[in-house]
């Protein structure tokens, strides 16, 4: 049987490949599986990573701010495509959440800004394209601080400037159109592709305050106050801010989308680079996963994208998570089981300490389930 282990990143804990080879470690008992592992992602954090490691492009540091304003270097991968200079950039790497314990005061004290910072730096480089994977930040500000990192004047309702050291959304109810207009000009000499790990529109039950604000240390006030401020830039767009992937990133792809970026489901940039359709093809059974399977999975994560695959190509496929938590048994649909690998009841902590150790056990424990039932069909 041809096994391929596609499994995303366990935030936190391993790596893609190293989720990968510690559950390979376990299948191994059984030697009449033929297994491949292939590093995988949505588009969240992880994606400079996965393609650096399927042999594409090359790292270079780059300088830009964090979500609270201090200098950091962050990787950008730097490649050719028909001869022309492109680069990948991942916000996970200067304003992701990974490490950090969100509050209320985080929400009003983050920003996209460095984005923009690193944006207009790439372009006096000569970049033709530039691909951001949109996912993992901290920052629930629709983009507003990277457009004003790329010049855009935003006002507060008595038309006053607001700070480019703080969230512009908190206080935000429109922009210089003109100025705007200029940035959107100035950006047509790129292709700015924009990679979402998730197909939320911009604001509603749905978008990036209401489904994701929570989790990044907003209180209940906060998420109503922003999703007035995120109707209120959806109305002054000639464009469609609803559109399934524009609140990825605290809606920062919405932002991308106003100055021309183009919004694709970063896992099929992915997909295409790594040539993982075919090796689905090739496969017998999929087992995918991440660190928690949850309702949120329905919007567009790894393991959800893994099911369509195997869906379309026939292929069976079950799904391994450190936390499974899930109320919409829709899900259920689209594997052929769910499982978590943890052995007993513990804390966060010592879950992720030992996440590559219970990976390895659950492939050993596959590993002898599929050698019996091999072994008693052949009789």
């Amino acid at each position: 049987m041809n096994v391929l282990i596609a499994i995303d990143s366990f935030k936190g804990a391993v790596s893609s490949l190293e989720a990968g080879l510690s559950l390979k470690s376990g299948l191994s008992i059984n030697p009449d599986l033929k297994l491949q592992v292939c590093a995988v992602s949505d588009g969240g954090e992880g994606s400079l990573e996965v393609l650096s490691q399927n042999g594409i492009g090359t790292y270079q540091k780059m300088m830009c701010k964090d979500s609270f304003g201090r200098d950091t270097m962050v990787n950008v991968l730097f490649f050719e495509e028909e001869d022309k200079k492109c680069c990948a950039i991942e916000t996970a790497s200067m304003i992701g959440i990974q490490g950090q314990n969100p509050t209320p005061n985080t929400v009003m004290t983050t920003s996209s800004y460095g984005l923009g910072q690193l944006i207009c730096h790439l372009m006096e480089n000569q970049i033709s394209k530039i691909i951001v994977f949109v996912g993992g930040t901290i920052t629930t500000d629709a983009g507003l601080g990277a457009l004003q990192a790329l010049g855009l004047s935003l006002y507060d309702e008595k038309h006053e400037l607001l700070a480019n050291h703080a969230n512009p959304l908190m206080d935000f109810d429109h922009f210089d159109k003109e100025k705007l207009q200029q940035i959107q000009n100035h950006l047509k000499k790129i292709e700015l592709v924009v990679g979402v790990d998730v197909n939320a529109p911009l604001y509603g039950t749905y978008g990036c305050s209401q489904m994701y604000a929570r989790q990044k240390g907003a209180d209940e006030k906060q998420i109503q106050q922003m999703e007035g401020h995120l109707r209120k830039l959806d109305e002054q767009c000639d464009l469609d801010l609803m559109e399934p992937g524009c609140g990825a990133g605290g809606g920062l792809a919405a932002g991308l989308k106003i100055i021309g970026g183009d919004i694709v489901p970063g896992f099929d940039i992915v997909k295409h680079f790594i040539d993982l359709t075919s090796k689905v093809q090739w496969s017998d059974l999929i087992i995918t996963g991440e660190g928690t399977i949850n309702d949120q999975t329905l919007q567009g994560k790894l393991p959800l994208c893994m099911a369509e695959m195997a869906k379309k190509e026939k292929k069976s496929i079950i799904a391994l998570c450190g936390q499974k938590n899930y109320t919409d048994k829709s899900l259920n649909d689209w594997f052929d089981g769910i499982f978590s690998i943890q052995p007993s009841i513990c804390s966060l902590q010592e879950a992720i300490q030992n996440t590559k150790v219970n990976l390895e056990e659950i492939g050993f424990q596959f590993g002898k389930l599929f050698k019996r039932n091999h072994h008693e069909n052949r009789s």
